[in-house]
Order: C-alpha cells, then structure tokens, then sequence
C-alpha cells in the first residue's frame, strides 16, 4: 500500500491538533480539520492487516525484509496515536488506543508500544470475546496471560504461549492456524483484525526472544540461555537496538562504541554481554 501525499498531509493536521490539546489551547484557537482525515483510520487498519498477513504467511516460509513495510507502519503508527490525542476519533477509546499499541510494537517502537497500553483498562471488552484482552497482555509483557472468552483453542495458545516464557518452547503453530481459518469463516471484521494482530504479534514476540536470538548472537546452547532467561531476571526478548548489538556480535566479545536513545535497553545490554563471557 502507498501512502500519498495527501494522506501524509492529513495527518500532520490530526498531528497538529493533537499538540493544540497537549498545549492547553482554547478549542476556539484550534485549526479547522477537513472531514477525510476520518478516513484515514481505513488505510491505518489495512496497514495492520497486511502486515499481519506477510508475517503470518512467513511463519514457517523465508524470512522477509521488514524494512520494507516500515515506512506505512510508522504512518498508521502516528495516526492511532494522533487520532487518540485529538480526540477526533469516535466510539471506545480503547480501540484505537489498542490498535496503536499494535502498530508501534509492529514496527518495532517497542516502549511507545507499551506506553499506549498502559492506558488500557484490564477488562477491555471490544466485541471480541476477549482476543483484545490477550493481545493486550502480550504486549503489556504479563508473565501469566489469562484468556475469559469462548474459545477454547485460545486458551491453548495462551497455555503454549506462558510455556514458552517459562521454558523457550512454544508448540501451538498448529492451533493457531486453526484459530485463524475459524475466525475468517465465522468471525467479524473487528475479530478477524485483532486475530490477525494477534498471531502476528505472539510470532515477532517469538522471534525476537532472547531464547531464540541469544544462542544464534553468542554460539552458546540454548539449555544454557533457558536456564538463565527462565529465572525471570534478565530480558525475555530483544528490543531493536540489543538485537542489533547482537547482529553485530557485541554479545560475543566484539568491541564496540555504542551510542543509544533513553529506555532503549542499555543496562539489560549490558547484562547480556556480562552474561555471555560468563556462560562461555
């Protein structure tokens, strides 16, 4: 999907107005906002759903480049966010809050993510028979996410999912194409979004564990990294930044002159690197 000229130019107004609340301004103060920028919340939700479809397509095919879907997911990133903040949005605040939690950990923004879903009550209720309350939890980072709805193939993967953060291993790829084919045959449109947010994000929450990348950075066993990440102490997954650091094999003595933004991941880094000379 191309993000135009005129789409850009809508959101910088949605922007704009955002900051008018941020800055206390008199509403009487605020620039006018043409009708279509609304529309801009279809073209932020497709966003989602095609990026969704790639990663899920790919879970057990080639790898692809992220890298060319980040510019559209930073655009529908901006949008929730500014949508949220100027209050131009219409229905349960909740929603777009949630889609733009999704968004930002999607390309990889991983504490705007979280700052979003902060904002998020613990009983969200969207109409989707508790797929938004997972989604949340997952990416609230809950250590035990519990699933209250009516399907039971959920509760398995959440079961294989708080598996996974104990032990590294996640065995319900299964169940979670079967999740998908049920709710595209029998499910709504809202349910078929946050499923697909869903899986999509349980994959990248896999894939960039420290469990999966720490042995790949360090050439160290994975029984000696699940040992370790188990004891909940230390990172579960890595943020763009560390994961970079480890592409680089910081993790596994190179030397290096790292220059990095605030809540980046500096001190858990640190751990890491001290970590791996330990375990070799």
């Amino acid at each position: 999907m191309l993000i135009e000229g005129t789409s850009r130019y809508y959101l910088k107004k949605i922007r704009a107005k955002a900051k008018m609340y941020e800055y206390h301004i008199s509403n009487e103060l605020h620039s006018t906002t043409e009708e279509p920028v609304n529309q801009l919340i279809i073209s932020a939700i497709a966003i989602i759903g095609d990026f969704s479809d790639v990663i899920i397509s790919n879970i057990e095919g080639e790898p692809f480049d992220y890298k060319d879907f980040q510019d559209n997911l930073r655009f529908a990133a901006k949008f929730f966010d500014g949508y949220v903040e100027s209050k131009l949005y219409f229905g349960d605040q909740e929603y777009y809050l949630l889609l733009g939690a999704v968004v930002y950990y999607l390309c990889d923004h991983n504490g705007s993510s979280q700052v979003l879903c902060s904002r998020i009550s613990s009983d969200i209720d969207l109409g989707v028979y508790g797929i938004d309350a997972v989604l949340t939890q997952i990416l609230k980072g809950d250590k035990n996410v519990i699933y209250n709805g009516k399907y039971e193939i959920v509760s398995e993967i959440c079961r294989s999912y708080n598996h996974f953060l104990e032990n590294g291993t996640f065995d319900a790829y299964g169940e979670l194409a079967v999740f998908r084919r049920y709710i595209y045959e029998l499910g709504s449109d809202r349910e078929v979004l946050f499923a697909d947010a869903l899986i999509a994000v349980i994959y990248l929450k896999i894939k960039n564990s420290a469990y999966e990348l720490m042995p790949q950075y360090t050439e160290i066993e994975f029984e000696a990294w699940k040992n370790v990440i188990s004891k909940g102490t230390l990172v579960t997954e890595l943020w763009q930044a560390q994961r970079e650091l480890g592409k680089r094999g910081v993790f596994w003595g190179a030397s290096a002159t790292i220059q990095m933004p605030t809540s980046s991941g500096k001190t858990k880094s640190i751990a890491l690197i001290i970590l791996s000379e330990q375990a070799n």
